[in-house]
């Protein structure tokens, strides 16, 4: 028990730090290369990614989830995941060199064609980490991973910062993303210490085909939930808005992917170890929660606070249509900060099959509200649409995840109120407070700065007085 407890421990640090790096890395990149590029180009690659990253649900087919959730794996069953994934990925990207005429003419974008034949690249080379990863993820050893992704982030960076410059356009970041793929899968070969041996098992095989097809199946219909206002925008507003959009949604996840994320990565081989132990697991889900809820709620609504500036001094005028969007999106992102855990549950507990089946009507949910919100509002209606649904969507996800591990979902409610009306209250008190005695400050940059400091502030002086203990458990996070 120690000994997970530390691997965690250790599993949740070295995460973060990858977290950091990587978002930080991608961060920066994206600030970049929006001051060198146009939100088109980044809509252009959009279209074809998001096609992309649905078929890539199908070359994992649930394998490396199956390989981690497994008690006893075997060399067997990594070798014959590993050349299930290769051949799979091998026709996928052989598909995609043969429909990039068809996915042209769904979005009416001859441009596309030669994007998508350059982009399968990524999806053959994607495949070949399945296993790698599952294996480094199996051992809690995420050091490996966070020295595995950073070095060949930073130098695709820098290669499509030099593109961009040169003039290279959409193909700046079409090489990056080519290129990032890549590198992880060698590198990922590099620290998992994998050797695949010519070995293919029939009954390894069928023995994690029902896991693997849940997980494939609830998978790809969480992506088409997430990513079905990617599709509509492209389909009926253009590259324009696209890349508007995902500009947005990418700065929104920053927080989601650097906290809960990396603890969920981690929670997730633990939890499955102790899947016996439903109180145990409750304990855990407690504390993360409200740890997460104390960073990622005020970080959100600190976003919301500063968002106009933001987008003007960070990515430039040409990008000011994001600010509305990005302030709606800080409330999904507060929202996504907790229900991330609750995936966690439904695969460590191996409740796939039940997260499936939840999957089909929350993901109906969503597409009803992108449909809904295009049609009434535009693109600022899909995105009101999107919280309307996340919002209708989070009680029956709490109650039928929690209620596996015995938790009565008011436990959960209860435990981040706190959080909830200081970031929201305090966000409202400094808005009014700078609206009514530094009404229309000249410089962007001091006036984005200023109302952080001063929420940064009272937020943690509130929380000094009415949550001072919370100030423990974030220190043994930082510290272990």
């Amino acid at each position: 028990m120690d000994t997970i407890k530390q691997k965690a421990i250790s599993g949740v640090r070295w995460n973060l730090i990858n977290q950091v790096l990587d978002q930080g890395t991608k961060l920066v990149s994206t600030i970049v290369l929006a001051r060198m590029l146009m939100p088109e180009d980044f809509g252009l690659l959009g279209m074809v990614v998001v096609i992309l990253n649905f078929l890539a649900v199908f070359f994992e087919m649930g394998f490396g989830t199956a390989l981690i959730q497994k008690e006893e794996v075997t060399q067997k069953d990594y070798d014959t995941i590993f050349w299930f994934n290769v051949l799979l990925g091998l026709l996928i990207a052989v598909g995609i060199v043969a429909s990039a005429p068809l996915i042209a003419d769904f979005y009416q974008n001859d441009d596309l064609i030669p994007l998508a034949r350059f982009l399968c690249i990524a999806v053959a080379f994607n495949s070949l980490v399945v296993v790698p990863n599952a294996i480094i993820t199996r051992n809690i050893d995420f050091k490996k991973i966070t020295m595995a992704n950073n070095a060949s982030l930073i130098f695709c960076l820098v290669v499509a910062i030099v593109l961009a410059y040169l003039g290279y356009g959409v193909w700046a970041i079409a090489v990056q993303y080519v290129l990032l793929a890549i590198s992880k899968a060698v590198t990922y070969f590099i620290f998992s210490g994998y050797k695949p041996s010519f070995d293919f098992s029939k009954s390894s095989f069928k023995s994690m085909l029902p896991y693997g097809l849940s997980v494939t199946g609830n998978r790809s219909l969480d992506y088409w939930g997430r990513n079905a206002d990617n599709l509509l925008i492209a389909k009926y507003l253009g590259d324009f808005y696209l890349g508007i959009y995902t500009r947005a949604y990418q700065i929104m996840l920053l927080p989601v992917k650097n906290i809960s994320s990396v603890i969920a990565k981690v929670l997730f081989p633990v939890f499955s170890r102790q899947q016996k132990d439903a109180e145990l697991i409750a304990r855990y889900y407690l504390r993360v929660t409200k740890v997460v809820s104390t960073i990622t709620f005020p970080l959100m609504m600190g976003l919301f606070l500063v968002a106009d500036e933001f987008v003007l001094a960070i990515f430039g005028e040409q990008w000011i249509e994001m600010a509305p969007a990005l302030k709606v999106m800080c409330f999904l992102g507060m929202i996504q900060s907790i229900q991330t855990f609750n995936g966690t549950i439904y695969n460590a507990l191996s409740k796939v099959n039940l997260a499936f089946k939840l999957g089909l009507a929350f993901k109906a949910v969503f597409i009803i509200g992108f449909i809904v919100g295009i049609a009434l509002g535009g693109f600022m209606g899909l995105i009101y649409g999107y919280l309307v649904a996340s919002v209708i969507n989070l009680v029956p996800n709490l109650y039928f995840s929690l209620r596996l591990i015995n938790l009565n979902p008011f436990k959960l409610l209860k435990n981040v109120a706190l959080n909830l009306v200081l970031a929201v209250g305090l966000m409202l008190v400094v808005l009014a407070l700078f609206h009514f005695t530094l009404p229309g400050l000249q410089n962007i940059w001091i006036g984005m700065f200023a109302k952080l400091f001063v929420y940064a502030g009272i937020f943690t002086a509130a929380l000094y007085v009415f949550n001072r203990e919370i100030f423990t458990d974030i220190k043994l996070l930082r510290k272990k």
